[in-house]
């Protein structure tokens, strides 16, 4: 609190809070900041989702042995998981550089890395394969 006049005036002090205490008690209490999401992270993830289960469900129909024929999906699915694990890779590298510049969590973003890797790894190991060491 504050006096508006100078002691020895002989006039009384007056005690008005200024308007910085005034604001403070007359405002709402503030809401605790929410985290901010990661969003690319959580489309990257979705993105690698929606590579990997059809990949996944043509595998485990092609180990039923009345379903041997469907392997041959495997020649158009395999090349779809590696684009699509590149465009992962992407989105989720970005989203790990916007996460660690915002201060704020990326931990889809790591996810949706791990699953990129391995989106595209069997392109990967199939062109690694005739490389020679």
């Amino acid at each position: 609190m504050t006096a508006s006049t100078a002691p020895g005036d002989g006039a009384p002090a007056t005690t008005e809070p200024s308007a910085a205490e005034t604001s403070d008690a007359t405002d709402a209490p503030a809401r605790p900041a929410r985290p901010k999401r990661d969003v690319l992270g959580i489309v990257a993830t979705i993105i690698a989702l929606i590579g990997l289960v059809p990949t996944l469900a043509v595998f485990l129909i092609g180990l039923v042995p009345e379903m041997n024929a469907i392997w041959w999906l495997g020649i158009i699915i395999i090349p779809l998981l590696a684009m699509l694990g590149a465009v992962v890779l992407i989105v989720a590298i970005i989203g790990i550089v916007v996460g660690a510049r915002r201060h704020s969590r990326f931990v889809w973003s790591i996810v949706a890395a791990v699953l990129g890797v391995l989106m595209v790894t069997p392109m990967s190991l199939l062109f690694l394969e005739s490389a020679t060491f």
